[in-house]
């Protein structure tokens, strides 16, 4: 007897016709919903009315071309009088975009219901919205609900917005304490992060003038970048992103990243498995950081899952498997 359930076969699936994934700006923000975590007074609300104000107009954003799509930018922790002093002073003469709606005190349950009404007014253009911050929308945590689930739930609700066909960001805080993966620095539980499509991270980094960028996400290429902050306005450190991404090559890394590159270059080859067993690093944890070292060319990739050094292992001493 056939059972009937619902889904789709794998051969379905193989013969669907995707349409190519649509980015605010290329290799850097894919349509969905992300978040952008950083210290305060670190320059990020700046960096997203840079942003904002380069999506509008259609020029580049941190030397890369971008589509001029509509943008909605509700700027909560400003007020109409900072917000012209800022706009004005990143325009420098030029005539402000017309497609950039600029909203600094709604209600915050007018906020998802605004973000919604925008998205499906611009469907097929994937529009740009930001939130700035998350904070200022987040429901009260209820009684006898998990944190963890509340902010899942909160950031699903975010992510339903960016599924009608755009490119959701909410600008968020990160924790007081350092963390050894910058996943896990954005403030609160990590329900918030699991339910983004993307995360960026801005860090800076004791005795380095440059400002870190760092991105990670479902469809977007782990990666980081120097930045230069001066005047409101921000640019990559170098011509372009591609050199910028290229100057973190020396960036100090925290006591267990350094362990998992000391321990791959020690070795012929390093599985997330091998990490697990010989550091005491949960597998999915070193997989990231493999992916990471590889990624920054301080490690090679010969294929999926498997890590070599990039230059052959010192001569050893002794005949032990590795």
């Amino acid at each position: 007897m056939s059972v009937m359930i619902g889904g789709i076969t794998a051969a379905q699936l193989d013969d669907l016709v995707m349409p190519p994934l649509s980015w605010s700006v290329p290799g850097l923000l894919p349509e969905g919903f992300g978040i952008l975590a950083a210290a305060p007074k670190i320059g990020k609300s700046w960096l997203m009315l840079n942003l904002a104000i380069a999506v509008a107009a259609g020029t580049p954003f941190l030397g890369v071309a971008v589509e001029q799509r509509p943008v909605l930018y509700f700027a909560l922790e400003d007020g109409e009088r900072r917000l012209q002093d800022r706009l004005r002073r990143l325009l420098n003469d030029k005539s402000a975009p017309e497609a950039l709606i600029l909203w600094t005190d709604p209600h915050p349950l007018e906020v998802i219901d605004a973000a919604k009404q925008f998205a499906n007014a611009h469907a097929g253009r994937n529009p740009l919205i930001i939130i700035d911050t998350l904070a200022r929308i987040r429901p009260p945590n209820k009684a006898g609900t998990g944190i963890y689930r509340e902010d899942y739930q909160f950031g699903s609700s975010l992510k339903m917005i960016a599924d009608l066909g755009a490119t959701v960001i909410g600008v968020h805080h990160t924790r007081k304490r350092e963390s050894e993966d910058f996943l896990e620095s954005a403030s609160g539980t990590n329900g918030l992060t699991g339910a983004a499509d993307f995360v960026l991270v801005l860090a800076r980094q004791r005795s380095d003038q440059n400002i870190l960028l760092m991105v990670t996400g479902r469809d977007v290429a782990e990666a980081s970048y120097k930045l230069v902050f001066d005047e409101g306005l921000w640019h990559p450190n170098g011509t372009g992103l591609t050199e910028a991404a290229e100057k973190t090559q020396g960036t100090r890394f925290g006591p267990k990243m350094q362990a998992v590159l000391t321990l791959v270059d020690s070795r012929d080859t390093t599985t997330a498995a091998d990490v697990a067993q010989e550091l005491g690093i949960d597998p999915d944890t070193g997989g990231r950081y493999l992916r990471r070292l590889a990624d920054g060319g301080l490690i090679t990739r010969p294929e999926r899952g498997l890590y070599t050094p990039k230059t052959c292992p010192a001569a050893r001493t002794d005949h032990r498997p590795r």
